[in-house]
């Protein structure tokens, strides 16, 4: 059984094994290539940088002194961005409601001892009205 086992496990690891990957064929670039776009992305990777520490500046100004301080260009994509976020905002309360009414379980008060002679009284009076069904 045991050599069975290790017969069968061998064959399909040597199976899956014939599946390998190939080798790719290489690309030779030149340094200079390379150096270039290391430049690039190196300028590129400064500029992103730049954009977003002017960015992170911009989005936590108020209303007021942002109206005064940014152009045309940069107050457009503060008051999009404030819109967008009042309106996420205003989405995520309306939820938050919708999940409060579900998880808060209105309390049912107990009956009284008055209410429960009542029903009682209700259930004498419909049994003396249909002997022959049994009520709950």
């Amino acid at each position: 059984m045991r050599f069975a086992t290790t017969f069968f496990l061998s064959a399909m690891l040597a199976a899956a094994s014939g599946f390998g990957l190939t080798s790719t064929p290489t690309r030779h670039s030149f340094s200079t290539a390379l150096s270039d776009k290391a430049a690039d992305a190196a300028a590129h990777g400064e500029t992103i940088v730049s954009d977003a520490n002017k960015w992170r500046a911009i989005k936590n100004m108020d209303e007021e002194t942002a109206k005064a301080e940014l152009d045309e260009e940069m107050l457009a994509a503060y008051t999009a961005f404030h819109a967008s976020v009042n309106e996420d905002i205003a989405k995520m309360k309306e939820i938050a409601k919708l999940i409060q009414k579900q998880i808060e379980i209105p309390q049912v008060k107990p009956k009284s001892k008055n209410q429960r002679k009542r029903d009682a009284w209700v259930r004498a009076q419909h049994q003396a009205a249909n002997p022959d069904t049994v009520s709950r």
